[in-house]
């Protein structure tokens, strides 16, 4: 009996490390040409494999371990032991979840801003930042040669200046990015700590943000500092809680900061203070303080650096005025908008819709995002979901208080946290990995031969690369304020690909020296052109 239990554990610890090894790599190891082109073509395939394969897991540790519980005997496995003599506490366990979210993050947006994969936005942060090193406050070319604050009003960038000083590469904003997201398991865990009576509640909800794919996804896509802001605006609901006013409004005036938007959620926190917490003075003074700071933002204060009106309000909102209400209400009841909550809410298991104070928090984004007419907005692949996510995971914890009692409430939460986890991080970056040739070797070496003191037009994919520099502009661009300006077309240099370029690589140089600019290099498809 007891050679039948060795010969069990020793398939069940092979099989617990096979199954992890595919869930963690995707499986991409073992896929061949075929069906890796396949699952390229058809992602939502390779997403629905992965989360069998996951559930099965999930499924077969949940009847091992069942059987343990109800109090049948089960010899541990080697594996098993292994584990338990760790002896992983749940403030440990939320540092390892703290450090792996952190590497991958870190990893994964480096890998793919080394292959060329960062671009528009990634060169204006980069070129603004740097410019305010030098002496130049956020200035951005690429906006049209104004102070960035005229475009977004996020001051938190001129504090990036200090570690950017010390280590001048744009990896130190990515870097800086998905340590800010991967700090937001912290507050988490504490926030779930007060709430459940079970130790491992909390770094279940720890766990969840590790795995939480719009969150993956904003670290992932270039920097924006309003991913900064993730972890303050938890800080800001902890100390609410807790009544520390003075910590929550340092946390709130430094969420301020990071871009003109985040007073709607300010506002929303003021209004829940005052609400539900019944701190008078506090909720309507932040009230107050967020309604009259976004109105002077997007009414002066923008409009001075940008010598125009608040562009982003005119585009995405008060075109509706045009187009008329009915237009309005087919757009927010899309399809989409029911296919983006499930995204934004399934992978918490909608425990969010349980509490109505900690939900209200959410609307505020979420109205921003369903009303806009950028479909980007509506999207858990870039920026936009950053300033919600905080509020996800607060409204869903203490929706959770609910149901989370129960052991069948708890495991229908961990299968939904895995089933919408999309594929791993590993996969993400293995795919940035694999992009990497020898000509970008070729194109990263030519770069560097470009004056630093040049003005430079080239292509969004190289222009974060170039960035430091006074003046760079984006080839594609051809806004007249932006890459259609006499000084981008007059610039010093342009530098051109034909990766990019594409069948118009003739036409385009064609066009240039007709221009007055006259070829100086040409290696491998790269171009450099100067006047």
């Amino acid at each position: 009996m007891r050679k039948r239990t060795a010969v069990v554990n020793a398939f069940w610890d092979l099989f617990v490390v096979a199954a992890l090894w595919a869930i963690l790599t995707a499986g991409q190891p073992l896929l061949s040409g075929a069906v890796e082109s396949l699952f390229h073509q058809k992602p939502w395939v390779h997403r629905l494999l992965m989360s069998a394969v996951t559930l099965v897991f999930f499924g077969l540790c949940v009847m091992r371990y069942g059987r343990r519980s109800a109090g049948r005997p089960l010899e541990e496995s080697l594996l098993e032991k292994s584990l338990r003599r760790l002896k992983l506490t749940p403030r440990g366990t939320v540092w390892l979840l703290f450090l792996i979210s952190a590497g991958l993050g870190i990893v994964g947006s480096v890998v793919r801003h080394r292959v060329f994969h960062t671009s528009f936005d990634m060169a204006i942060f980069t070129q603004a930042v740097w410019n305010t090193v030098h002496g130049n406050f956020l200035f951005s070319s690429i906006k049209g040669g104004i102070c960035l604050l005229g475009d977004h009003f996020s001051p938190v960038l001129a504090l990036l200046a200090l570690p950017y000083a010390l280590w001048t590469d744009p990896e130190c904003l990515l870097v800086i990015q998905a340590v800010s997201s991967a700090a937001c398991v912290f507050p988490i865990f504490l926030l779930a700590k007060r709430q459940y009576e079970h130790a491992w509640i909390p770094v279940l909800f720890c766990a969840a943000f590790v795995l939480y794919l719009p969150a993956r996804n904003a670290v992932r896509f270039d920097f924006h500092p309003e991913v900064l802001a993730m972890p303050l605006l938890l800080w800001a609901f902890d100390a609410i809680e807790t009544r520390k006013l003075r910590w929550a409004s340092a946390m709130l005036l430094l969420s301020l900061a990071v871009k003109e938007n985040a007073a709607l959620v300010t506002f929303a926190l003021g209004f829940y203070g005052a609400v539900f917490k019944k701190y008078r003075l506090f909720g309507a003074g932040w009230m107050a303080v967020s309604a009259l700071y976004f109105f002077a933002v997007i009414r002066y204060v923008i409009p001075y650096f940008s010598g125009e009106e608040y562009f982003y309000l005119r585009g995405n909102y008060n075109a509706w005025q045009e187009t008329g209400a009915a237009s309005l209400f087919r757009h927010v009841f899309h399809v989409s908008s029911a296919a983006y909550l499930i995204k934004i809410f399934a992978p918490l298991a909608f425990l969010s819709f349980l509490d109505g104070p900690t939900f209200m928090l959410t609307l505020p984004m979420l109205a921003q995002n369903l009303i806009a007419r950028n479909p980007m907005a509506r999207s858990i692949f870039f920026q936009y979901t950053a300033l919600l996510t905080p509020f996800v995971f607060i409204s869903a914890i203490y929706g959770g208080r609910r149901i989370l009692n129960h052991k069948i409430a708890i495991y229908y939460f961990a299968v939904m946290v895995l089933l919408f986890a999309g594929v791993s991080e590993y996969f993400v970056i293995a795919n940035y990995a694999d992009k990497a040739t020898p000509h970008m070797g070729i194109v990263k070496h030519e770069l560097k031969s470009i004056p630093p003191d040049a003005s430079v037009r080239t292509h969004e994919f190289l222009a974060s690369h170039l960035a430091h520099r006074k003046q760079i502009h984006i080839y594609e661009n051809n806004h007249p304020r932006e890459g259609g300006s006499d000084k981008a077309r007059t610039a010093d240099c342009v530098v051109v690909d034909r990766l990019f370029l594409g069948e118009r690589e003739d036409q385009a140089l064609q066009e240039l020296t007709q221009q007055g600019y006259r070829i100086v290099k040409s290696n491998d498809g790269l171009t450099v052109l100067t006047r």
